[in-house]
């Protein structure tokens, strides 16, 4: 770790806290960012727990990381249904060009019966623009099932599947042959 950075942030801190001029506490703060630097072990220095910890903290730092550099969010499912009726998903929507069509890539979510019902309580990851269909129950007649983005890590609501408009606009979307804002203007 850089000492001189160290105690910049130290000062920053300070001056968050009591006000005043940030190098009026970098004095302090430099000897405080010594001090820590000079406590640091090395490798070589570390017990088997030590480094065990230290690896389980690092894989884990190295995993968010990756989901914020990838743009990768978290979202819940919840719905409950009548069983016999239809059934409950979430769908990744992807252009095929092989076989010229749209493709589904269905995330893996946890279903309970209970009785003659069906209850959805999970979550499942999508990542940015990742376009998704989203079933919630339904009929055999309605099936309650839209299309949605994900944008700016929020679920945005597309449209309704049925329209064949909307399903149009999600294969040029798919394709690359319109952008976002012009999926959204086409969507009815």
């Amino acid at each position: 770790m850089n000492v001189m950075l160290r105690a910049w942030e130290l000062s920053q801190e300070g001056l968050k806290k009591f006000g005043g001029e940030k190098i009026e506490y970098f004095r302090e703060s430099l000897k405080i960012a010594w001090s820590e630097t000079k406590e640091a072990k090395t490798l070589k220095e570390m017990s088997k727990d030590e480094l065990i910890a230290l690896l389980i903290a690092v894989q884990k730092e190295l995993e968010e990381r990756e989901l914020i550099e990838k743009k990768e969010y978290i979202f819940n499912f919840q719905c409950q249904f009548d069983n016999k009726k239809t059934t409950a998903y979430v769908a990744k929507l992807f252009w095929n060009e092989t076989e010229k069509k749209i493709n589904r890539e269905f995330k893996d979510i946890e279903k309970k019966k209970k009785k003659m019902q069906v209850i959805i309580d999970d979550t499942y990851k999508a990542e940015e623009l990742e376009v998704l269909e989203i079933q919630e129950g339904g009929s055999h007649k309605n099936k309650y099932r839209k299309y949605y983005v994900v944008e700016n890590g929020k679920l945005s609501e597309l449209g309704d599947t049925e329209k064949i408009k909307n399903k149009a606009a999600i294969k040029k979307y798919l394709r690359k042959k319109i952008s976002l804002e012009e999926l959204k203007k086409e969507m009815v």
